[in-house]
């Protein structure tokens, strides 16, 4: 009996320890839409658990709920099964703490690229001086601050996606959910603010949540990545990805965790691989 207590004990203490390991906790959640034979699945039984201070990324067809997934995490939406909680409290609701950043930047037009990062800071009543301090510094980290007082039209894409991503954390959440947030710029732009990111993350200690359907830019830039099914979406499995920094995506190890993410995609049950994939 003495051994089963402390078999006991230690399941305990190892499930305690998990939990504060756990930042964002998803459980058993499902989520669909609309009425009647117009219902559609969005998400079936997911669960994962992103750790403090982690990138964690999601990889999935299109339509397979991946959107759905960061709005229950930002409590745009409530999941019809399951639950999700952050700290070990279920979230009802959208929080400061959780910033969810998309692929268009949504800049209002006739504030400056100054005056649009000050936005979060003023809806949290800080003060003039100090909210314009900030944005100025985010700016700057960003490497703009030479187009502070231009409007988004007179912005690049990646400008205006770069001043998206500085008015997000200038409000220093503590969690960054990024739905496809370089999906609208060229190919070297996109590059260019995949390192930015990995850049502002040694910086400070934020934990990201980030869908993309762009597996390279999953592995170069993800602690761990997700795999989610078509839809409906479940979760496939979860890539520890073991990489040296800074990471080279053309090396051995990249490429060949590059094949086992698609060959997941392979595996799933009825399911050829989609045409991007291959």
């Amino acid at each position: 009996m003495g051994d089963l207590r402390v078999g006991m004990a230690r399941n305990e203490g190892s499930v305690e320890a998990s939990r504060l390991r756990t930042l964002i906790g998803v459980e058993g959640v499902s989520k669909a839409y609309g009425q009647g034979k117009e219902r559609v699945s969005a998400l079936v039984d997911v669960s994962l658990e992103v750790e403090p201070g982690e990138l964690f990324a999601i990889v999935g067809p299109s339509g397979c709920g991946k959107s759905t997934l960061l709005d229950l995490i930002a409590g745009f939406a409530s999941p019809d099964e399951g639950r999700v909680l952050v700290h070990g409290e279920e979230v009802v609701g959208p929080d400061s703490g959780r910033v969810l950043i998309f692929q268009e930047h949504g800049l209002l037009p006739w504030r400056s690229a100054l005056a649009n990062v000050e936005l979060g800071l003023e809806v949290q009543g800080v003060s003039r001086v100090d909210r314009r301090r900030k944005a100025r510094e985010w700016l700057r980290l960003m490497g703009l601050e030479d187009f502070a007082h231009k409007k988004a039209h007179e912005l690049s894409g990646g400008m205006r996606q770069r001043v998206n991503i500085a008015r997000a954390l200038a409000v220093d959440p503590e969690i960054l959910l990024m739905d496809e947030p370089f999906g609208a710029v060229d190919a070297l732009t996109r590059l260019r603010l995949q390192d930015e990111l990995l850049s502002l993350r040694r910086k400070g200690e934020k934990t990201i949540v980030l869908v993309t359907h762009d597996i390279e830019e999953a592995l170069y830039l993800g602690d761990r990545v997700a795999v989610m099914t078509e839809r409906p979406g479940r979760l496939s499995t979860v890539i520890r990805v073991e990489l040296s920094e800074p990471r080279n995506r053309t090396s051995t190890e990249f490429m060949r965790l590059r094949e086992r993410v698609m060959e997941e995609f392979r595996l799933l049950p009825d399911r050829p691989a989609p045409e991007y994939l291959i």
